[in-house]
C-alpha cells in the first residue's frame, strides 16, 4: 500500500512538474523595453515617424498588411513595412491626435514608447 501511495505522489509530481515546463515554454515573451520613434516634420507639414517593430512583420504578408492600413487608418498617407530589419516608416497627416498614432503603433505591439524628433 506504501508503495502504491509513494508512486501515484511520484507520478503526480511529475505530472506538474512537466506541465509547468510546458506552460512556461508556450508563454509568449512580452518585449517590456520602450521602443524609439523617430519623427520628423517634413517640409510640407505631414510628419513621418520610423520604427522598428515588436509584431513580427512577414514578407508574404507585407502587401496585405500595407493596403489593410489604408482602409483601417484613412490619415495614413504612406506606410512602408520591411520584413528585413523589421522597420515601419509611415507619413502621418499634422493633424492626427496621439490616440490615433498610438492605435496605429498597438497593431506593431509597440506600448511602451519615447518620440525623438529629428
Amino acid at each position: 500500500m506504501k508503495i502504491s501511495l509513494f508512486l501515484l505522489f511520484f507520478i503526480s509530481i511529475q505530472s506538474v512538474t512537466f506541465s509547468a515546463e510546458y506552460h512556461s515554454s508556450v508563454v509568449p515573451f512580452q518585449d517590456t523595453s520602450e521602443t524609439v520613434v523617430q519623427k520628423e516634420i517634413l517640409s510640407n507639414g505631414n510628419i513621418s515617424y520610423a520604427l522598428t517593430s515588436n509584431k513580427l512583420l512577414l514578407a508574404q504578408r507585407i502587401d496585405i498588411w500595407e493596403s489593410r492600413f489604408f482602409i483601417a487608418f484613412p490619415e495614413i498617407i504612406s506606410i512602408e513595412l520591411n520584413h528585413l530589419d523589421q522597420s515601419i516608416h509611415l507619413i502621418i497627416s499634422a493633424d492626427h491626435s496621439a490616440e490615433y498614432l498610438n492605435s496605429i503603433l498597438k497593431r506593431f505591439e509597440v506600448l511602451n514608447y519615447s518620440i525623438n524628433m529629428q
